[in-house]
């Protein structure tokens, strides 16, 4: 499903669609889908739909932001521990090394159950009282995760730890949904933005998955390529991501501001070229 927020729409009613449609996607894949794939697809929609609120955020009130953010991150936090399991298996073969043990299945179903019940009551939340953000506080919202991003980059270029790395990961992650919602203010320039921002947060990702497996290996020449790939992979992500936050948040909010009100005015539309035809030969 795309995230791209419609600009002929209503901004209010737009985002409400988009953490409706999170709330459906996460039941939908937990009822439908394997265990392994229905708890990283129900996770992801958790994490949008509490991207699509920080976009939002001043357009709410502080506690209806902070209730429905957590009402997001609670349902996501409960099935959390199957996927780390699972992702910690994956990665400790790729790394060579013994992986942990799998997460017990009657635990799983538990979970699974408990976060379905907690995704039904966030949607019947959502129906009753919808959420209203202008445009305005959109663009806010896009301008300050593009900020944080920017300025957990120049802490990391100076404190490249571990944890300091994951709390970056986070609002890159933040900042690629917020790059696919503003798709449609101009395309060409939006999809390109987020695919790099994509390749961006999955290198903090696989980074991140080392960092939580070290702990967990006693081969004391594994952790010490575990800890050299991890060096690498941050150096890697350094780079890539002093290229995607280049521009100045200041910059990137006249930017926003003239595309989003262009596009409102005149929609893009590309004209289809006239029929070549050619003279007949006389």
């Amino acid at each position: 499903m795309s995230l791209a927020i419609q600009t002929q729409a209503k901004p209010s009613a737009e985002i409400q669609r988009l953490l409706r449609a999170q709330v459906d996607i996460a039941t939908n894949a937990l009822a439908t889908l394997s265990r392994e794939k229905g708890v990283h697809a129900a996770r992801k929609a958790c994490k949008r739909g509490r991207a699509i609120l920080r976009i939002a955020r001043s357009g709410l009130s502080e506690a209806r932001y902070a209730e429905l953010a957590r009402a997001f991150r609670d349902a996501a936090r409960w099935i959390a521990p199957i996927r780390d399991a699972d992702v910690m298996q994956k990665t400790a073969k790729l790394a060579g090394v013994t992986p942990p043990p799998r997460f017990e299945e009657e635990e799983g179903r538990h979970r699974v159950v408990a976060c379905q019940i907690m995704l039904r009551e966030l949607g019947e939340d959502l129906d009753a009282r919808p959420v209203k953000p202008s445009r305005k506080d959109l663009i806010q919202g896009f301008v300050r995760g593009y900020t944080k991003a920017r300025r957990q980059l120049k802490w990391i270029m100076s404190d490249p730890e571990a944890e300091n790395v994951h709390e970056w990961r986070k609002a890159v992650k933040y900042h690629f949904f917020h790059l696919q919602m503003m798709e449609d203010v101009y395309p060409a320039v939006f999809k390109g933005l987020a695919a790099s921002a994509d390749i961006l947060q999955e290198t903090l990702g696989d980074h991140h998955d080392l960092s939580v497996l070290r702990p967990l290996v006693v081969e004391p020449q594994a952790i010490h390529v575990l800890l050299v790939r991890e060096a690498e992979l941050a150096e890697l992500a350094i780079a890539r991501g002093r290229q995607q936050l280049a521009l100045s948040p200041a910059v990137i909010d006249v930017w926003l501001r003239e595309l989003w009100g262009l596009r409102t005015r005149a929609p893009l539309a590309v004209p289809r070229p006239a029929p070549l035809v050619l003279a007949e030969e006389e």
